[in-house]
């Protein structure tokens, strides 16, 4: 018990001292795409893995470096209430592989866009357009940020992506929340939680 109180202390300390910042979260995701665009032109992509990046602290070290975690997943459910419970997975399997405390997590992933006002599921659309979106949400789920972009393809089927917006943390609506990058935090923090319950009756507090 001693030991998980000084682990949740290490993690209360961690993030106190690295709140959550709409800079450093816009700085996050220009860097993502950055490198999606320059590893798609490298290795001439023709398909994009889902992928989720977290960047991270171990509290266990103590005050240690920002990490990113990079997990693919090449079984993403099809449908959005499917993709919203995989995360909730996702979230409670991160916080049993060790005391990792995830200050930001984005997902990249392909989409098809099309018209609101169709009465169908933009991939369901005669008119639909292949596209790339990456979102992210801080820990404390108070701030999210968004970047879509349209794809084209050469003669050889490779990919060549067009950005279309970014919302960056300052201009997103609260009813824009990604709800499943939301059920993620919901699953890292019911381990926690359960983990860690008698830590926090002796005082430590778990930060969501």
């Amino acid at each position: 018990m001693a030991e998980m109180e000084e682990l949740m202390q290490k993690m209360a300390e961690l993030a106190e001292k690295h709140s959550p910042k709409p800079s450093d979260m816009n700085r996050n995701l220009e860097e993502i795409t950055e490198n999606l665009l320059k590893k798609i032109d490298i290795e001439q992509m023709q398909v994009l893995t889902p992928t989720v990046f977290l960047y991270h602290f171990d509290y266990a070290e103590g005050e240690g470096e920002m990490r990113i975690g990079i997990l693919e997943i090449p079984n993403l459910e099809d449908t959005v209430e499917g993709r919203v419970e995989q995360f909730y997975h996702i979230g409670k399997g991160w916080a049993e592989q060790g005391p990792r405390l995830p200050l930001y997590i984005f997902f990249l992933v392909e989409t098809w866009m099309g018209s609101a006002l169709a009465g169908k599921l933009p991939s369901q659309q005669e008119n639909r357009v292949e596209g790339v979106m990456v979102t992210g949400m801080a820990v404390d789920r108070n701030m999210h940020t968004m970047r879509i972009f349209k794809t084209t393809r050469n003669e050889e089927n490779v990919m060549q992506l067009e950005e279309l917006t970014t919302i960056k943390v300052e201009d997103a609506k609260p009813e824009s929340k990604p709800v499943m990058l939301s059920r993620f935090f919901d699953g890292y923090f019911d381990v926690l939680e359960a983990r860690y319950a008698g830590s926090r009756q002796a005082g430590s507090r778990i930060i969501h």
